[in-house]
């Protein structure tokens, strides 16, 4: 499986006084990994690569997960400043 083929659902990203959470789910094939940003690191990435088979190197899984979620950002925000 390649990264490109991982969906990034479920994305949920929170801020309180400027400290930005964020998780989310990686569905791909019959499997699918929870993933929280705060964890989302060298080890992470390793676990993504061994529960998918991707044979990249974790440096491109992490550049595509990330374009993924700014794409999924743009999709799931709402601005609702000001608005009641």
């Amino acid at each position: 499986m390649k990264s490109r083929d991982l969906r990034v659902v479920g994305l949920s990203i929170t801020e309180d006084f400027y400290n930005y959470k964020g998780t989310f789910w990686l569905h791909g094939g019959n499997d699918s990994i929870f993933v929280d940003l705060e964890e989302f690191n060298d080890e992470m990435l390793e676990k993504i690569r061994e529960k998918f088979g991707i044979e990249e190197e974790p440096e491109a899984i992490r550049e595509t997960i990330m374009s993924k979620l700014v794409e999924a950002s743009k999709l799931e925000s709402r601005d609702v400043r000001g608005k009641i």
